[in-house]
């Protein structure tokens, strides 16, 4: 091997370690600001019991015996908010926010190369003009399929070439009798057929991805709420 062939890969490998670092630093970070727990059955029921995760298959409720499911909760307490009472408005305006943010993830680039014929709805233009409609598309793979005046149910619609996994994405806020208002995200993932027993999201790079992106969307979505109460 060449001397300049050393220096390019010792140079590679030094970017990529550095890359990785930022990462990790980053992620750390990103997890302080955050709350973040794996759901039991227990409390899913009581989630449903409520009126929520209403398009959750029966199947997944109280079933240990399910061949594969992920479901966590994240959540960041938002101390400058309070719900006002136009905060229907300012939901889908969070709303907006955050999948155009999303659209920029590199969970998103990969739904972009694969979903040819669903592109023009990863666009800043076309994502903010949706008024989060049951029915509503988003980046490729998100459809609305509940809606409550700060709640939203987004079923994931994932190519077949990636399995027979299903997945939903629950976005709220909600008022804290400890403080104030809290903005939360759940994400569920599921296989009914037990054709694939390790999920994306329990692997290695994808975990990452996804931790570093849902608590990258609630602190900036804090702080859009935060900024958007005092104007």
């Amino acid at each position: 091997m060449s001397y300049t062939w050393q220096l390019a890969v010792a140079t590679s490998i030094l970017g990529l370690t550095t890359l990785a670092a930022y990462i990790q630093r980053k992620h750390s970070s990103l997890e302080a600001k955050v709350n973040r727990h794996k759901v039991s059955c227990k409390e899913r029921e009581e989630e449903r019991d409520k009126g929520n995760l209403s398009s959750l298959p029966q199947a997944l409720l109280g079933n240990p015996a399910t061949p594969a499911l992920l479901h966590e909760k994240c959540s960041i307490p938002i101390h400058n908010y309070t719900l006002p009472d136009n905060s229907p408005e300012h939901f889908t305006n969070l709303l907006r926010h955050n999948m155009s943010s999303f659209a920029r993830y590199p969970q998103a680039w990969i739904f972009w190369l694969v979903l040819p014929k669903h592109r023009h709805t990863f666009s800043r233009s076309y994502i903010e003009r949706l008024n989060f409609v049951e029915g509503d598309l988003i980046c490729g793979v998100y459809r609305v399929v509940t809606t409550k005046p700060t709640y939203v149910e987004l079923s994931m619609e994932v190519p077949p070439r990636f399995g027979s996994v299903a997945g939903l994405l629950v976005i709220r806020l909600e008022t804290s009798s400890n403080f104030g208002v809290t903005m939360t995200t759940e994400t569920l993932q599921w296989t009914l057929d037990g054709t694939i027993r390790n999920l994306p999201l329990s692997k290695p790079i994808p975990k990452l991805l996804h931790e570093f992106a849902s608590a990258s969307l609630l602190v900036s979505g804090a702080e859009f709420l935060g900024n958007l109460h005092d104007s």
